[in-house]
């Protein structure tokens, strides 16, 4: 079964599970070439029945989205989504945290960046439930900031990230998995002077 922009609907879980404790969404992306689509097992018959934290928590558990899981640890955000809170997050795959300059991720998750990983992690999720057929063009608001989704038929950017995996289903929420970070300007120009 296909959406719109022509992704595998079943396809993916683990991708579900990033979404679980992200209470953040990131802004911009960094600009790199896109990467091919990672394979991915096929979605639980009824993902509706699990929470996003339920999902990641099985995705990890599984070998997948372990680095995000990982921030969301370390930046102490795992419980953030409560229940009756829906929520729409763009997921980072691991091979998009693979993509930052070498040590970005181990300086990331030290106790003393943990506030800057969590406006990293917040820049990823907007308040609401927006399924693929229902993000706009042009400017989103996230609880970190603004993004640029640029939508055409059989593909869906976030500002320079694209989504490699649409509409995956929770009871609180729809995930999409993305290729890149999303950084915000600003916080772009910190991770170069992390310690």
């Amino acid at each position: 079964m296909f959406d719109r922009f022509g992704f595998h609907l079943r396809k993916f879980v683990p991708l579900m599970a990033i979404a679980a404790g992200l209470t953040f969404v990131s802004h911009s992306a960094i600009a790199q070439s896109p990467s091919p689509t990672p394979k991915a097992n096929p979605a639980p018959v009824n993902t509706r029945s699990l929470t996003v934290t339920q999902l990641l928590q099985q995705a990890s558990s599984a070998g997948q989205f372990t680095t995000l899981a990982a921030a969301i640890k370390a930046a102490g955000v795992g419980n953030a989504l409560q229940k009756g809170q829906k929520v729409t997050i763009f997921a980072p795959t691991d091979a998009a945290f693979a993509a930052l300059p070498a040590g970005t991720v181990e300086k990331l998750v030290k106790p003393a960046n943990r506030a800057l990983l969590a406006r990293i992690l917040a820049y990823h999720v907007v308040p609401g439930e927006l399924t693929s057929k229902q993000l706009p063009n042009g400017n989103l608001k996230t609880l970190g900031g603004g993004i640029s989704l640029d939508i055409t038929p059989g593909r869906v950017i976030v500002n320079d990230a694209k989504v490699v995996q649409a509409d995956l289903l929770a009871s609180n929420g729809v995930i999409h998995a993305i290729d890149r970070i999303l950084l915000p300007r600003e916080i772009r120009q910190q991770l170069g002077s992390l310690k």
